[in-house]
């Protein structure tokens, strides 16, 4: 029998279904055909299987053009096998039943035979076609005398028979592929997707790690403890960085507030360098998504983490934080009169700058991130996002 339900594709389901139906028709079209003979001869019904071939051809018809619009391809299978199996009996009982009025029972042959590649293997269909159309052949002879006669109706039968089924298997092959293109398609873009959600998962991890363990570690091994931590709450603060990693980035959190953001901001400079001033110009209250907000957050930690690690250890240094929130937009801006240094000759392993700061910000849509540094000259980190 033909391949498993679960393995038709959509677009030879459909196929199916317009087979099926197309074979309905037609099968009605034979039936309407020999009711007519039948109106004009209607001593022909006094052989009963006039009337028992008539009754299963139209309830066949009427089957094939209603059940296969809502049917599962199971279900076409066991109908177009029904179907042929039907075929099989009425031929064969042409056979016993030598009658010259039976040869009617030939007509719907090119019908039978339609039927199997909707219900078998091409090479199963084609070898019960084989033995169909031996049948067929033999029940014609008893009825035709003439030779050159038997010849040509068989020629012809059999040119039909496989012509409408090359037809058919190529039409149902056709669909196949389609079906086969659209699943390895489906499969691309999910193996797509699988690594883009994996890129940025470990991108994520990395900024954390990054950004907020080994920043704070990396102070606390520097010396740079101030008033606003001892090395036991940095440890402290590392742990709970890392807990982070645990979670996973909910994307459907509620947008944040102007006042919650700023709120974070402030909280970030008391935590990473309090000694930096914070101001704040507003002009609007723009709609924050929490994406934009963690991104703002996170970009401008990692650069007041940058600026304490590599201040110069000789001389003190003044750090700003300038916050711009405009109607649709905000602009964060972190400067210091460090030491700066030159942006071209960053080393490419060098994370905070690259990755942290500005691949972060401008993987949102309508954000970006500028570093302006010079030697000797200071560094100024400017956070922006438009709605």
């Amino acid at each position: 029998m033909a391949r498993s339900a679960e393995r038709v594709g959509p677009a030879e389901l459909r196929a199916r279904r317009v087979a099926s139906a197309a074979l309905g028709i037609a099968l009605l079209v034979y039936t309407a055909a020999d009711l007519v003979t039948i109106w004009g001869q209607p001593t022909n019904l006094s052989h009963w299987w006039w009337i028992v071939s008539l009754a299963g051809r139209l309830a066949f018809g009427v089957v094939l053009l209603t059940v296969p619009w809502f049917a599962s391809a199971a279900v076409l299978r066991v109908l177009a096998l029904s179907f042929v199996a039907f075929g099989v009996v009425t031929v064969s009982i042409s056979l016993i039943a030598v009658n010259p009025e039976l040869t009617w029972v030939l007509r719907a042959q090119s019908l039978y035979v339609w039927a199997a590649p909707l219900a078998m293997r091409p090479p199963e269909a084609w070898a019960w076609i084989l033995v169909f159309e031996s049948l067929a052949a033999a029940a014609r002879a008893i009825r035709v005398s003439d030779p050159f006669q038997f010849l040509e109706s068989t020629l012809v039968a059999l040119t039909m028979t496989v012509l409408l089924v090359s037809v058919l298997m190529v039409f149902l092959r056709m669909t196949r592929a389609r079906d086969l293109r659209e699943r390895l398609a489906l499969r691309a873009i999910r193996e797509d997707a699988y690594q883009a959600a994996r890129t940025a998962e470990l991108r994520r991890i990395e900024r954390i790690v990054h950004d907020e363990v080994l920043s704070t570690l990396r102070a606390a091994s520097l010396g740079l403890v101030t008033a606003r931590a001892d090395p036991a709450r940095l440890a402290g603060a590392a742990l709970e960085h890392l807990a982070v990693l645990d979670q996973r980035p909910d994307e459907a959190d509620a947008p944040v507030e102007v006042g919650a953001l700023l709120n974070r901001l402030r909280s970030l400079v008391t935590t990473v360098a309090p000694e930096t001033e914070v101001r704040v110009v507003q002009a609007g209250a723009p709609v924050i998504p929490a994406g934009v907000a963690d991104a703002i957050t996170e970009a401008c930690g990692e650069a007041l983490r940058n600026s304490v690690v590599h201040a110069p250890v000789d001389r003190g240094v003044s750090r700003v934080v300038r916050a711009r929130i405009g109607p649709d937009a905000i602009e964060v801006t972190v400067e210091d009169d460090g030491d700066g240094f030159d942006v071209r000759h960053v080393p490419p392993h060098r994370l905070g700058i690259a990755r942290s700061i500005v691949e972060r910000m401008r993987a949102l849509p309508g954000g970006d991130a500028r570093v302006l540094s010079r030697a000797r000259s200071g560094t100024s980190v400017t956070l922006s996002w438009r709605g």
